[in-house]
């Protein structure tokens, strides 16, 4: 392979590489939104209880 092509492939992986790394995804602000529900959950485990509640709330309601 010629050298050129070569530094190119390897300087393609090493930003390939960085884009890995923590620290880049921790830069990468996070998806907000206006409403009071997103405010309120904020993470995975919150939404995964907030969806068992609703569910439960239905499963009341069709009583």
């Amino acid at each position: 392979m010629r050298p050129t092509i070569k530094s190119k492939v390897d300087a393609i992986k090493a930003i390939a590489q960085k884009a890995d790394s923590s620290h880049f995804r921790s830069a990468k602000p996070p998806r907000t939104s206006g409403d009071s529900l997103s405010k309120a959950i904020r993470d995975e485990r919150e939404a995964a209880i907030f969806q068992e509640e609703l569910k439960l709330a239905f499963k009341q309601s069709k009583r």
